[in-house]
């Protein structure tokens, strides 16, 4: 098996469900009994992206040559595939992201062989955030996506595309008479899709129409957010909607592999999350074990004096309206970030998840312009040493989305080492944040003062 290095050299070790995993995925895919696609599922931080890159990483070090495709369902969680495969030693291959914004676009600075193609892109892009009427900004926008093609198309042989599942498709049925089009059409081996529980049946099927030859990978986990599109019990939304994990996984027949250890923090920080999400099924008995919560440096001592727990509730003073509870909540936060920073702990380490978008613009402009400031659904697939979790609603549907397990699930568990939830007395009666917050969360009060 190929070694996976760093960027800087040094070796990654993987553990047995990863090396599994890699093994599976060099296995030639052809005539033989080669199952045609394998399924890898893990809980939260289990390591599933950097095992998406490191198995592309993997093919491409072992000279068997062919295009592969990573995919991500949204644009977010593929800028967090596009990063932890920059973390690796790719500086030899030819990777391509159909993200513009990527280190891997064509447009990247780095890119010297598109120049002309780069400063022509810039160019357009400030006469765009100068134009004032909307008859300019479309003839702009249509001069932008002919720069794009033109750069495409002299992109040249790829080893690695990163994509989202609409935008590789697009690229079949709308692309120029391109070198990718022409790659994507004769050339892929393997399709790898990260997040696949995000992933509808209907995109799987397509895909595997313009992919026969190729083997696919689909990586998720059962108990995150499913498709937006998808409404389970609704007949016309189970025939096209469903997720492709789930998918794959009534067929039966197609192996899977189930990653046990959680990479992301440690594990008394992810007990909870064991515990209330997963019944502890896919976490090994060993990495469950109790821990004296002392033992680590608190990051939140500073921010709530007297507490043992990196895990902190921090229940604010109740109100009479929900405008009110929401400044109540925005202070409180606006505070306790100052304190972070003073202890140390600066935009770098720090990401507020806000459960409603309401909120969480406010939130984002109180705060400086260079804090992580995210919705749920932008937060997952992305992770901080210390998380600030916002639960403030302002409607109803902002309060039943509080009780929604899966986003609850991906809320409480974007920290590395601490996580602080505000949140009013009401909160720790709902479920499921009434198995969450009595027993594993150190309780303090807060206000805005």
């Amino acid at each position: 098996m190929v070694r996976i290095m760093d960027k800087n050299g040094d070796e990654i070790q993987l553990d047995g469900s990863q090396r599994v995993a890699m093994w599976r995925y060099a296995e030639a895919f052809g005539p033989s009994r080669v199952p045609p696609a394998f399924i890898v599922e893990g809980p939260l931080g289990s390591g599933k992206t950097f095992l998406a890159a490191a198995m592309a990483v993997s093919y491409c070090r072992s000279g068997v040559g062919g295009l592969q495709l990573l995919l991500c369902p949204t644009e977010s969680t593929l800028q967090v595939l596009e990063h932890t495969l920059e973390s690796l030693a790719t500086c030899d291959m030819r990777i391509l992201s159909l993200d513009q914004q990527s280190v891997f676009s064509v447009f990247h600075e780095g890119d010297k062989e598109n120049n002309a193609a780069l400063q022509l892109h810039a160019q357009l892009q400030m006469r765009l955030a100068q134009t004032t009427t909307d008859q300019q900004r479309g003839t702009i926008c249509k001069q932008l996506e002919r720069v794009y093609e033109a750069s495409l198309a002299v992109s040249g042989r790829l080893d690695i595309m990163l994509a989202t599942p609409e935008q590789v498709l697009e690229q079949l049925i709308d692309g120029d008479r391109s070198i990718v089009k022409w790659q994507l059409q004769r050339e892929v081996t393997r399709v790898v899709i990260d997040h696949g529980e995000q992933v509808t049946e209907a995109s799987f099927n397509a895909l595997i129409l313009a992919f026969p030859r190729a083997k696919f990978v689909v990586l998720g986990d059962s108990q995150q957010l499913l498709p937006p599109s998808y409404t389970p019990g609704d007949l016309p939304s189970e025939l096209a909607a469903a997720p492709a994990l789930q998918l794959l996984k009534k067929r039966g027949n197609l192996p899977l592999i189930r990653l046990f250890s959680t990479h992301r923090t440690t594990r008394d920080k992810s007990r909870h999350v064991a515990d209330v999400f997963y019944g502890r099924a896919p976490f090994r008995a060993a990495d469950l074990e109790d821990h004296d919560y002392c033992e680590n440096y608190l990051s939140l001592s500073s921010v709530c004096p007297g507490v043992t727990r990196n895990l902190v509730y921090g229940q604010l003073q109740d109100s009479t309206s929900s405008e009110d509870m929401s400044n109540v909540e925005l202070g409180a936060m606006e505070k306790d970030v100052r304190r972070l920073d003073e202890a140390g702990h600066d935009h770098q380490s720090v990401m507020v998840v806000a459960f409603c978008k309401s909120q969480r613009d406010l939130a984002k402009a109180r705060l400086p312009f260079d804090y992580q400031v995210l919705a749920v659904e932008e937060a997952q697939g992305r992770e901080a040493n210390i998380v600030i979790l916002l639960t403030i609603s302002r409607s109803q549907q902002e309060e039943d989305s509080l009780m929604c397990p899966r986003r609850v699930n991906i809320a409480v568990s974007r920290h590395r080492d601490a996580l602080l939830i505000f949140g009013t007395e009401g909160l720790s009666s709902m479920d499921p944040w009434n198995r969450l917050l009595p027993p594993y969360f150190d309780h303090v009060c807060f206000s805005s003062n």
